[in-house]
C-alpha cells in the first residue's frame, strides 16, 4: 500500500507505527517505510512500488521502527514528561541516540527525556534543552 502523508488523519510517523502494530496482530509480514518523493502521487506510488521490491537493510528499519514509536510516544506525553523503556530496543547506543535526535526535531517534542536500553542492556537517555 502506499499512500500519502495529506491523505492521513493522523501523523505519518504515528501512523505507520500504527500500522506496523496491525502487521503484527494480524502476522502480516509487511514492512512500512516512509519516504519523500517529490511528483504527483502516481509517480510516488510507482517508486513506492520500486522500493517495495527490495527489503529494508534490517539496522536501519529497526531504527525507522524505534523513531516511529518514540514520535507516537512523545504524542501522548506532556511537555517535559518521560518515557521510559524497559525493553531491550535492537540497536545499538548510538543508533537510538541517532533516532532520539531525529524524533527530537518532531512536532511533537516539547522538552521530554526519553529513555531506552540498547541491545546490551544498556540505558541510553535523551533530553534536549
Amino acid at each position: 500500500m502506499v499512500t500519502s502523508e495529506r491523505d492521513l488523519v493522523d501523523d505519518i510517523h504515528v501512523a505507520a507505527d500504527s500500522m506496523r502494530r496491525l502487521a503484527v496482530d494480524h502476522r502480516a509480514d509487511q514492512e512500512v517505510e516512509i519516504f519523500e518523493y517529490e511528483g504527483d502521487f502516481v509517480a510516488a506510488t510507482v517508486e513506492g512500488n520500486r522500493r517495495a521490491q527490495t527489503r529494508l537493510d534490517p539496522e536501519k528499519g529497526n531504527q525507522m521502527v524505534f523513531r516511529d514509536h518514540i514520535i507516537a510516544c512523545l504524542r501522548v506525553l506532556k511537555p517535559n514528561g518521560a518515557a521510559l523503556s524497559k525493553e531491550r530496543a535492537p540497536l545499538a547506543g548510538d543508533k537510538i541516540t541517532e533516532a532520539f535526535l531525529e524524533a527530537s526535531k518532531h512536532k511533537f517534542y516539547k522538552g521530554q527525556t526519553l529513555q531506552a536500553l540498547d541491545k546490551d542492556g544498556h540505558e541510553v537517555v535523551f533530553r534536549k534543552r
